[in-house]
């Protein structure tokens, strides 16, 4: 899945896709360690797949409350100089 693709999806899409990819991934693995499947690779693209829908989830649920971490520090900090200056 692409990157781009996965920036135009919203936090519950993201989830969805992720149990889906997460299933998906859980099945191939035991058939590819039974000997049903061959082609070992697809594991591979599977985990990265997953690995990209994670870093996306957690990008979109952190920004929002980031900022606004940030902006607390920012006003304890001038409170804090206006305090010393006082």
């Amino acid at each position: 899945m692409r990157q781009s693709k996965l920036k135009t999806l919203n936090l519950r899409e993201l989830k969805s896709e992720y149990k889906e990819k997460q299933e998906k991934y859980k099945q191939y693995y035991l058939d590819l360690k039974s000997g049903k499947e061959k082609d070992g690779s697809k594991v591979k693209f599977l985990r990265r797949d997953i690995a990209r829908i994670l870093t996306s989830i957690q990008k979109k649920g952190i920004e929002p409350e980031a900022e606004v971490k940030e902006v607390k520090e920012i006003k304890v900090k001038k409170i804090k100089k206006e305090t010393i200056k006082k």
